[in-house]
């Protein structure tokens, strides 16, 4: 279970609390990041899902790193050309 505060939840949450944030930046700029966090966030779950890194609710280094390349950080990469349509 989710630690209140310290979830990837919590990032969306505090930048839409940041009152200073809006000072400095359009209420589209800002929308747009909370939405590519979104799919970042769901691209990172979807990813620890397919691998079985949190089996045992812990998330380590090694996990990372379950062959070379390491096959979790390359699924987060691929989804990230693609939602940017940047040549891989």
């Amino acid at each position: 279970m989710p630690v209140p505060g310290n979830s990837l939840e919590s990032i969306e949450t505090a930048v839409q609390a940041d009152s200073g944030l809006s000072e400095w930046t359009s209420s589209a700029d800002i929308q747009g990041g909370l939405a590519a966090g979104r799919l970042i966030n769901s691209v990172i779950l979807n990813a620890i899902a397919s691998t079985g890194v949190n089996a045992d609710g812990v998330i380590t280094t090694a996990d990372l790193m379950l062959d070379e390349p390491s096959y979790l950080l390359e699924i987060v990469h691929t989804k990230h050309v693609d939602a940017h349509d940047l040549d891989p």
